[in-house]
C-alpha cells in the first residue's frame, strides 16, 4: 500500500516537473521506500516480540495463580487429612468448594466465557462482582451508547486493559470504592475510564524492572493498547495523584479516516 502510494506521487511528480526532476524525485522515492520497508519490519518485529513476551507472563501469572490458591489448598487439605485430627464431610466440602471457586475464577480470568458469549459489558460486570465478592471493595459501572461491533481480539485486549488496571487497585490501591464509566459510540470516540479512590502515586517515578515488576502492569497495558492500534486509533491516559487515586482513561476510536 505504501509502495502504490508512493509511485503515484512519483509519477505525478514527473508529469509536473520533467523528466530530469522526475527522475531524481525517483531516486529519493527508491530511498524512502527501503526506509519504509525497514521501519515496517522493524514494526512487525516488535510486535511479535511483544506478543511472545505477553505469551510468556501469562503462563508465569498462571503458574503463580495455581500455585498460591489451588495447590496451597489441596496441599492443606491433604494435610489436614493425613493428620490426627479428622475432617468432617461438611468441612472437606467446604474446602472443596473453595478450591472449584478459585479454579472458576482463574479460568474466566484467562479464558473469560461472558466476553465471548455475553460481550464486553457483561464482561467487565463480571470482573466488578468477582472484586466485590473476593475484597469487600465498593464497585460501580456506568454504561452509556451502544459500543461498535470490535473484532474479537480488540474486544479481548480493552477487556485485559480494564482487567489489569483492576487488578492494580486491589493489590496495591488500598481503595474503598472503584468505578467503571463507559462512554461507548458506535461511530466515533468509545472512552473507558476505570476510577479509584485509593493511595495513588507518582506516574513519573514508577520504574520497570526486566522481570515487569515495579510498574504496576502499566507497560503490559501500554503494549496491548500498541495492538488495539493495528485496528484503530487508540489511547490510553493514566492520571494519579498521591492520596487522592488513579484514573486510568482509554480511548479507542471507530470513526472513519479522512482523506487529507
Amino acid at each position: 500500500f505504501i509502495e502504490r502510494l508512493m509511485d503515484e506521487i512519483v509519477e505525478t511528480a514527473i508529469v509536473k516537473s520533467g523528466n530530469n526532476q522526475g527522475n531524481a524525485l525517483a531516486n529519493m522515492s527508491v530511498d524512502a521506500r527501503g526506509f519504509s520497508e525497514q521501519r515496517l519490519e522493524l514494526e512487525k518485529n516488535n510486535l511479535l516480540f511483544k506478543l511472545l513476551n505477553q505469551q510468556e507472563e501469562l503462563k508465569n501469572q498462571l503458574a503463580r495463580d495455581l500455585h498460591d490458591s489451588v495447590i496451597a489448598d489441596l496441599m492443606m487439605l491433604k494435610r489436614y487429612l493425613s493428620g490426627d485430627r479428622k475432617l468432617t464431610t461438611e468441612e472437606t466440602i467446604e474446602i472443596i468448594d473453595e478450591t472449584i471457586l478459585q479454579l472458576r475464577d482463574i479460568v474466566n480470568d484467562y479464558s473469560p466465557r461472558q466476553l465471548q458469549e455475553w460481550g464486553l459489558k457483561v464482561g467487565v460486570e463480571d470482573l466488578l462482582d468477582r472484586i466485590e465478592r473476593r475484597t469487600g471493595i465498593e464497585t460501580a459501572l456506568f454504561f452509556a451508547g451502544e459500543l461498535p461491533r470490535f473484532p474479537d481480539l480488540v474486544s479481548l485486549h480493552i477487556f485485559r486493559v480494564i482487567q489489569e488496571a483492576l487488578n492494580n487497585i486491589e493489590k496495591h490501591a488500598s481503595a474503598s470504592r472503584i468505578t467503571v464509566d463507559i462512554k461507548a459510540a458506535r461511530s466515533g470516540q468509545s472512552v473507558f475510564k476505570i476510577i479509584d479512590n485509593g493511595r495513588g502515586f507518582d506516574t513519573r517515578a514508577v520504574r520497570m524492572e526486566a522481570d515487569g515488576s515495579h510498574s504496576f502492569g502499566l507497560e503490559g497495558m501500554r503494549e496491548r493498547i500498541e495492538l488495539i492500534r493495528c485496528f484503530y486509533p487508540g489511547s490510553l491516559d493514566i492520571s494519579s495523584i498521591p492520596g487522592e487515586g488513579t484514573t486510568i482513561t482509554l480511548s479507542i476510536s471507530t470513526a472513519p479516516t479522512k482523506p487529507e
